[in-house]
């Protein structure tokens, strides 16, 4: 299962939990490995790079099919592999961005 809590720039947070079949160092890497990302983030042959360490930053590009390119880039503050991710979420033109938390527990045997 992984928990992500978003607390956007308003003071708000959302938090969503959602259960995998896999286990969790296979559900870390499909969340931050490039090639894992470009196989279920964007469908528009995105561009992904990952520096995975805290203070890398990454960033996802693609070509929207109605037009223009969409990305997003930020930094990784925290990486627990295979536990936890802290991460800052900016838009391209956007001028504040989300801090995201994301934990990843295993559940069941």
């Amino acid at each position: 299962m992984i928990q992500t809590d978003i607390a956007v720039a308003t003071g708000t947070t959302v938090r969503i939990s959602r259960r995998f079949a896999a286990p969790r160092d296979r559900v870390f890497r499909a969340w931050t490995e490039p090639g894992d990302l470009a196989e279920w983030w964007w469908p528009w042959n995105p561009t992904i790079t990952v520096d995975l360490r805290p203070g890398g930053a990454y960033r996802y590009t693609a070509d929207h099919p109605k037009g223009g390119t969409i990305a997003i880039s930020g930094e990784f503050l925290v990486v627990e592999p295979p536990a936890r991710l802290v991460y800052t979420w900016v838009w391209d033109g956007e001028a504040h961005g989300t801090r995201v938390s994301v934990e990843f527990h295993q559940r069941g045997g």
